[in-house]
């Protein structure tokens, strides 16, 4: 047993089904992460994040209102934290790179949402007590 706090989780996806499978994996795993909250679109996520201060934002592209990359950057614009990963079901290149200039920390591809725990502590800092 570890003294390590979890790591605290943001999910955000437009769909409901996504949002449970990424809660299904975080929570299958019990690997040192816990969902706080979740959204479903990207003013929804900056909200929560100034509500509910997770370690980790995963959110989703393509949504309405604010959409992910557009998220990412007001929440990513004035915080060190949260970690920022993009979800997404077609990830490329300029994806890749304009998300790295905005400072998200990874890309994961909605086919691989079973990977979200594993790259979530891959990216997200050590917690400190």
């Amino acid at each position: 047993m570890t003294d390590r706090p979890d790591i605290r989780a943001l999910l955000v996806d437009d769909e409901p089904d996504i949002r449970m499978v990424m809660r299904l994996a975080i929570e299958t795993e019990h690997a040192g992460v816990c969902v706080v909250g979740e959204a479903e679109d990207g003013i929804q996520a900056v909200a929560a994040v100034d509500d509910l201060s997770p370690e980790v934002v995963v959110i989703d592209v393509r949504m309405p209102h604010l959409d992910g990359m557009q998220a990412a950057a007001r929440i990513l614009e004035h915080r060190p934290q949260p970690t920022v990963i993009l979800c997404t079901a077609y990830i490329d290149l300029d994806l890749e790179r304009e998300a790295a200039e905005l400072g998200v920390s990874a890309c994961v591809s909605k086919t691989d949402l079973f990977d979200i725990p594993t790259v979530i502590r891959r990216v997200t800092p050590p917690l400190v007590n």
